[in-house]
């Protein structure tokens, strides 16, 4: 499978991890699914504000 159905399938599984989902909504982003990137990373930051590429999810989020 490919990069977005693993990670889709790792989020299914540790919906909570809040890295899986800045990786999956940068793969979204990637496939031309902006609107549902965007919408899980801001659910992701709400989360948890500081995880460990929160910075990175945050610069990209001003990018888009």
């Amino acid at each position: 499978p490919g990069a977005l159905a693993v990670l889709r399938r790792a989020h299914d599984l540790n919906a909570g991890n809040p890295l899986i989902s800045y990786h999956l909504a940068v793969a979204l982003d990637a496939n031309g699914q902006r609107a549902a990137a965007k919408t899980l990373l801001q659910a992701a930051l709400a989360k948890n504000p500081n995880f460990d590429d929160a910075g990175e999810a945050r610069q990209v989020l001003s990018r888009w």
